[in-house]
């Protein structure tokens, strides 16, 4: 038990974007499915949701999202894994002679206060809706007002087009700081079209003065079961 003085660190996020091989798609989607979820579990590595990337840059492509307790947990986790003869040997057979993954970007991420949680959609919901992935880059000293827009404006606006916001996640370590990450279900791609119309609205009439969520790059996500 934590002593009062010394609360247990919260939970956090770790996103994970795959750069694969150009035609070996499949051949990371067979490892992601059948040879890692008994590694991960062996390393305590709990990973929360997995797509496949079908629109984007740097095709192909796969994502996955881990949750942590700590850093320490995440620094033991992946030193075993990383250093686990069965991990050497899976990653040796299904690479079968190149390397399955060119690059790998990682995003340690907090649960933005616009969306404290993540709703990740039930497996039959999620197989059957249309998924995406943005990162957006944010103005640099505006947490509070983007913060503010977030919760206020951002998010009741998507689901008032029947989206379902899977996550909100701010970048803290990575590559692409000041960001957020924001995971999307759609129930189908007419809903999509109609939500990202109002959105570009609404982030047009909110860029006078300056953008609070500027450029980004977008995902579309096929959910892995």
């Amino acid at each position: 038990m934590s002593e009062p003085n010394n609360p247990a660190p919260a939970p956090f996020y770790e996103v994970r974007l795959y750069r694969v091989a150009p035609g070996r798609l499949a051949d990371m989607e067979s490892r992601l499915l059948n040879e890692l979820p008994w590694l991960f579990q062996k390393h305590g590595l709990l990973s929360i949701g997995a797509w496949s990337v079908l629109a984007g840059g740097n095709l192909p492509a796969i994502v996955y999202l881990l949750k942590w307790e700590s850093m320490v947990d995440r620094e033991k986790a992946w030193s075993g894994f990383y250093s686990d003869k069965e991990w050497l040997e899976v990653r040796a057979r299904t690479n079968a002679g190149s390397e399955l993954v060119e690059r790998v970007s990682a995003w340690i991420t907090t649960p933005n206060v616009a969306l404290p949680k993540v709703n990740l959609p039930s497996a039959t919901q999620a197989l059957s809706d249309m998924h995406e992935m943005h990162v957006f880059q944010t103005a640099i000293g505006q947490a509070p007002a983007i913060n503010d827009y977030l919760t206020n404006v951002f998010i009741p606006r998507l689901h008032a087009a029947g989206c379902v916001v899977v996550a909100l996640l701010d970048i803290k370590m990575g590559e692409a700081t000041p960001s957020v990450v924001l995971l999307l279900s759609w129930p189908n791609f007419a809903a999509r079209l109609t939500g990202h119309e109002a959105l570009s609205a609404l982030n047009r009439q909110f860029s006078k003065g300056g953008a609070l969520l500027g450029r980004h790059d977008t995902y579309v996500l096929r959910q892995l079961s």
